[in-house]
């Protein structure tokens, strides 16, 4: 027995051209979530984290302390605005063998800055008896 989710993924995929071609596309912009006054976009040091957690590293008896982990991802800097959303792409195809066989190649890169809502925690915690 098992529980799945149905769905329909539509593929559609290029067709080779009847003769070399190259295209290419660029898109550049700003995402308007982040022009609102207290929406400053943050980011962290994503290049100093922990690579291997100390069980990993130094085995399972190995008692963790704080010095162990790396806090770069929790460093919070904030920036009015992030740099540009820049999208991307370029595809090269042609026919071969008398139009019998088309080749493409296609590749695309996106770094689009979303905003979203979220609520940090304070690091002060209720005990149980305050808590009501």
């Amino acid at each position: 027995e098992g529980d799945a989710a149905g769905g329909v993924v539509d593929m559609v995929m290029k067709d080779a051209p009847s003769r070399f071609q190259i295209q290419a596309n660029a898109a550049i912009g700003a995402s308007d979530y982040f022009w609102k006054d207290g929406r400053d976009y943050l980011t962290s040091n994503r290049s100093d984290y922990t690579k291997k957690s100390p069980y990993e590293a130094f085995g399972k008896d190995y008692k963790a302390q704080m010095s162990d982990f790396k806090n770069g991802p929790v460093l919070l800097k904030s920036h009015s605005m992030p740099s540009p959303n820049f999208i991307g792409g370029l595809s090269i195809g042609t026919r071969f063998w008398g139009d019998r066989l088309g080749v493409m190649l296609a590749g695309s890169v996106q770094n689009v800055f979303r905003g979203t809502e979220r609520t940090y925690n304070s690091v002060k915690m209720a005990s149980g008896e305050q808590a009501m």
